[in-house]
């Protein structure tokens, strides 16, 4: 195990349990192991840890405590778990039963003191209830310096699909069928979406914003990062398995371009910070009561205050780029996985094959791609400056496929990147200045 910063043994229950932090500063991990084995989706953990925990209020570990917050009446315990957590991502996700009652806790395997889902989230509980899945309570890590790290929350279960669902069976129902537009009735359901992201960027910054002017966006820090990570990309292009040399030079062209264009230093700012959800993906939208109720999950700006330094780094059009980054994600998974079925060859060199390229089934639901894409991120979605932001959250989204050997949605990254590539205004002109 990585270096220990704080832990303590919980016995008393089923089994004897350690929890606590490990890493280093900037790598910090949460854990929970009985004997040798990661518990952390386990009942031991889930039911009887997180019920102690709640009984009892806090925790005191070797060099802090650990505490739990409630928001709103809790459930009585105790609580069992009724969908655990299969995956190994930062976050552990699982699905509780208060008595009838579906809660969601979720437990931060990755920390960083930058974290503020829990207070923003019981703070837009109280001024706008029901745009979020209501946060019920969460707890964290204080050390004895006053160090604070929020370690889990337990929020309600939202009955409901993701927005994705219903794009999904009228894609495949164009696909299937002679029809090349999107059904008129999903176009007004995302147009409702756009509506309610507009109208909840507007409250999140009255709630986190208060009355202070915005100060101005960090456009500098934002295009000296994307430069940077265009110099780590160039890097992993030679010897990319799933470039050709030709395709792999044409990348490193489209490279140059970006970093000479979108992310030029020196470029003019008239750019104000504004608060964001942090983390919107097609995932994160669900739709209730058959599209007439909507609600968000995974809150995660930035930061709570307009004060904090880490503000200026939060614009509202970082939801926009990662929403419509979200539709390269769903259309070219929908398309690989069509084309795998419809030739029987593997989904992955379906989608390898789209890289620079195209085909007829692509092509024919192209007119429902560019209305879906209008309906959700409205015709924003084409200025300048929103192209700087999606640019850069695919150079993001790339560079981390790259670091968790994702080789199928580095695919998807570059199909888009050539894509998209067509809409960026030619070298030499003042579209970015």
């Amino acid at each position: 195990m990585d270096d220990i910063v704080d832990e303590v043994a919980i016995d008393g229950l089923s089994a004897s349990v350690r929890i606590g932090i490990a890493g280093t500063t900037g790598a910090l991990r949460f854990f929970a192991v009985s004997g040798s084995r990661d518990v952390l989706a386990e009942p031991l953990f889930q039911q009887e840890v997180l019920g102690r925990l709640i009984a009892c209020g806090s925790v005191p570990t070797r060099h802090g405590v650990i505490e739990f917050e409630a928001a709103s009446v809790l459930p009585a315990l105790p609580w069992s778990l009724a969908a655990r957590d299969t995956g190994s991502s930062s976050n552990c996700v699982s699905r509780l039963l208060a008595g009838a009652v579906p809660l969601v806790h979720k437990v931060y395997r990755q920390l960083a003191p930058a974290n503020v889902e829990l207070d923003a989230s019981m703070r837009l509980d109280q001024a706008a209830p029901g745009v979020l899945a209501r946060c019920l309570g969460g707890y964290r890590y204080r050390s004895t310096n006053g160090e604070q790290l929020v370690l889990g929350l337990v929020t309600e279960y939202v009955r409901g699909e993701g927005v994705y669902a219903a794009m999904s069976r009228d894609l495949r129902a164009l696909w299937s069928g002679d029809a090349r537009q999107a059904d008129p009735h999903l176009l007004e359901q995302l147009a409702g979406w756009r509506d309610f992201l507009g109208s909840f960027h507007d409250t999140i910054e009255r709630t986190f914003g208060g009355g202070a002017a915005a100060p101005d966006f960090d456009l500098a820090a934002f295009c000296a990062d994307a430069r940077a990570r265009l110099g780590r990309l160039r890097a992993h292009l030679h010897g990319d398995p799933l470039l050709g040399p030709q395709t792999s030079g044409r990348v490193a062209r489209l490279f140059d371009q970006l970093e000479s264009s979108c992310f030029a230093a020196g470029a003019a700012n008239d750019l104000r910070a504004s608060a964001c959800h942090g983390d919107l993906h097609l995932s994160h939208l669900l739709v209730q009561a058959e599209g007439t109720q909507r609600r968000l999950i995974d809150f995660s700006p930035l930061a709570l205050t307009k004060d904090e330094a880490r503000f200026r780094a939060s614009s509202k059009l970082l939801d926009w780029a990662a929403l419509e980054r979200a539709l390269d994600y769903f259309f070219l998974d929908e398309a690989a996985l069509a084309l795998s079925q419809h030739t029987g060859q593997d989904q992955q060199l379906a989608m390898q094959g789209l890289i620079g390229a195209s085909a007829p089934l692509v092509e024919r639901a192209g007119q429902w791609r560019t209305q879906v894409r209008a309906a959700l991120c409205g015709p924003e979605r084409a200025s300048a400056v929103r192209r700087r932001f999606y640019f850069a959250r695919l150079l993001q989204e790339l560079e981390y496929n790259y670091d968790h050997q994702r080789p199928y949605y580095r695919c998807i990254d570059f199909c888009s990147l050539i894509k998209q590539f067509l809409h960026l205004p030619k070298e030499g002109t003042r579209a970015y200045r």
